[in-house]
């Protein structure tokens, strides 16, 4: 199928695709992505860069704990953090979070992950942010 693209892929945009790398690249990632051991050693990665390199930014969030002990390639088990979804800002603020400061954490913590640690959480869904007070 890449061969097939590499050939009639038009590139009207100018682009320099090659289609093999680019599936190759995509398999590499999807296998990683599904190895829970991986998962774990970059929760803890992500937690340990904030615990060390910005303690006051870490006690704003909280990254839950993982039992490497009780890790497989296949199970991911992680301490259970209860919150509210970031997107029920409804709720949010009725439990008294000042919203704007919350967003300038989040905006912070983001910026942090990219310029200083060169490493960040890739797949900020709902269900992966949640708020407490």
């Amino acid at each position: 199928m890449a061969s097939l693209l590499d050939r009639f892929d038009p590139k009207y945009d100018g682009a320099d695709r090659n289609w093999g790398n680019i599936f190759q690249e995509t398999e590499r990632l999807l296998y990683q992505e599904i190895d829970y051991t991986l998962e774990a050693q970059n929760a803890i990665r992500f937690d340990n860069n904030f615990k060390t390199q910005n303690p006051e930014l870490y006690r704003r969030i909280k990254v839950p704990g993982v039992y490497p002990e009780m890790t497989t390639e296949k199970v991911l088990v992680m301490e259970y953090v209860p919150g509210v979804k970031i997107t029920e800002v409804e709720k949010i603020r009725e439990m008294g979070v000042d919203t704007r400061m919350l967003s300038q954490v989040s905006a912070e913590s983001y910026m942090t992950q990219l310029c200083r640690h060169g490493f960040f959480h890739c797949d900020p869904h709902p269900g992966n942010l949640a708020v407490d007070d």
